[in-house]
């Protein structure tokens, strides 16, 4: 289908109130109207459908507590990366960041 063609339905869709959409920062997400999913469900699923974000997610439920270097080891990214998908979750309220502080 040809973009114009596909943005003209989902804009039709949306004054019709049958979807609404989600913009993420990046990209813009649609969902049923009728679905009864929560603003905090919108956005992890929004998340979900980033690769590395959800490489990341998994990681974390399967392991928490892991580290930048830990994570990305495990995923396959480069640090910074994993550090900048690190951040849109923290700045999105999905994960939280907590400072492990050793005393030596």
């Amino acid at each position: 289908m040809v973009v114009g063609n596909l943005q003209y339905h989902l804009q039709y869709l949306e004054k019709k109130n049958m979807i609404r959409a989600l913009n993420d920062g990046d990209y813009v997400r649609y969902f049923v109207k009728d679905r009864s999913l929560s603003e905090t469900e919108r956005k992890i699923m929004s998340f979900l459908r980033r690769s590395g974000c959800r490489h990341i997610l998994l990681q974390l439920l399967n392991n928490p507590g892991m580290n930048n270097k830990e994570i990305s080891q495990a995923v396959g990214l480069s640090p910074s990366t994993v550090s900048w998908n690190l951040n849109k979750l923290v700045e999105a309220g999905i994960i939280e960041r907590e400072k492990n502080r050793q005393d030596k």
